[in-house]
């Protein structure tokens, strides 16, 4: 049994690496990469802009790469809503990493044709591609999250937290009537005796 797990729990271990390694290129090429995109921000930040797609496309390398292994480790778990988060989001990232090669020409279109760099920009099918990119990615990963979530009510460290809770919970609820079966034992005795001892004088006095 070990052993058939085992190979799962190395996929699930490289993945995860691949996965935090992903989230931290991702806060990094966020940080170099321009907050506007014009012509002129483009021409005057292009070595922060290329070294920005640059950690741009390892990230979403690394997540393409780790996404599936992570969701073939615990499949099984996660059920119809698993399976539905990780097409989405693994398609919003596809989607995601292929329009982003256009921060790679996006330098040579500022310099050279202005014009042209701005109506790419607003031209309909590249418009409609970005949003249904940053949509699947927005829903795909909020969808696995909720099926990784409850995966981890079932089984896991937060079913482990719960068993331990309700675990604690029956111990207190036995020790306090432990102890309360303590403290009433020796007060019936005593309520006992007294009774018993009325019952004896009042006839000593009749």
């Amino acid at each position: 049994m070990a052993e058939a797990a085992g190979p799962w729990v190395r996929l699930l271990r490289a993945s995860g690496l691949a996965l935090v390694a992903a989230g931290v290129l991702l806060v990094v090429a966020t940080l170099l990469h321009p907050s506007h995109e014009t012509a002129t921000t483009i021409i005057a930040g292009e070595v922060r802009l290329i070294a920005a797609h640059v950690v741009y496309t390892l990230c979403w390398l690394l997540v393409l790469l780790g996404l599936p292994g992570l969701y073939a480790a615990q499949r099984g778990w996660m059920g119809r809503l698993g399976l539905v988060g990780f097409l989405t989001a693994f398609s919003g990232t596809y989607l995601i990493a292929v329009t982003g090669n256009f921060g790679f020409l996006a330098p040579v279109l500022a310099k050279q044709s202005p014009a042209v760099l701005d109506s790419i920009n607003q031209y309909v099918p590249v418009v409609i591609i970005n949003g249904l990119a940053a949509i699947l990615f927005m829903i795909g990963y909020v969808l696995f999250g909720v099926a990784m979530i409850l995966r981890c009510g079932r089984s896991g460290p937060f079913a482990w937290f719960r068993d331990s809770s309700a675990g604690l919970h029956r111990r207190v609820a036995d020790r306090d009537l432990g102890q309360c079966e303590s403290w009433r034992r020796p007060r019936l005795a005593g309520l006992s005796a007294v009774a018993h001892t009325g019952r004896f004088g009042c006839a000593c006095f009749r």
